[in-house]
């Protein structure tokens, strides 16, 4: 009859899920393994990066179809995550509801905030009533709904500039040159 050890070299039980047998057959808590392996990483840091930055390029294919995918399953998300890049890219990042288009829509009454068309026909964009490229911070109290056209014709302008520009457009009708 073999006898198998019971505990590991530091005294760790070896029973169940806690044991991981090598390819040698030497059998080690999951506790010491870890520590094996974080001894040896810190100890060759270089190869460690070698081999992450080959995982890396080999996978990069992979991580570019499911991030495609991710974006295309949550566009909220994405478009959030854009916004917040871009305003930490121009270090003017403040804080945003999560359900902030939802408060927007009841506070804008299902409106556009420039020419008052219904949000419900034409859908909308979250807006910075401040662009962030001219110094606007991305954050609540500069947010908007404004619908495509509106949003699409104000550029980089700020919403009083735009105001003034259009008057009284009405973001259904169509563009004149």
């Amino acid at each position: 009859m073999v006898s198998r050890k019971t505990h590991c070299k530091h005294g760790h039980v070896l029973v169940g899920t806690n044991i991981y047998i090598r390819p040698d057959g030497y059998r080690e808590c999951k506790t010491c393994r870890r520590n094996t392996q974080k001894c040896w990483a810190d100890t060759n840091r270089k190869q460690v990066r070698e081999i992450d930055r080959q995982h890396y390029l080999n996978n990069i294919d992979n991580r570019r179809k499911a991030s495609s995918q991710w974006q295309k399953e949550n566009l909220d998300k994405a478009r959030a995550r854009e916004q917040k890049r871009r305003a930490l890219k121009l270090n003017q990042m403040g804080i945003v509801s999560l359900d902030i288009e939802e408060i927007l829509f009841n506070k804008q009454k299902g409106k556009c905030f420039y020419c008052d068309c219904s949000l419900e026909q034409v859908g909308f964009h979250q807006e910075h009533k401040i662009p962030i490229s001219r110094g606007g911070l991305h954050d609540d109290s500069n947010i908007c709904l404004a619908c495509p056209p509106c949003n699409m014709r104000k550029h980089t302008k700020t919403a009083s500039e735009f105001k003034k520009l259009v008057g009284g457009y009405n973001g259904r009708e169509e563009r004149r040159n």
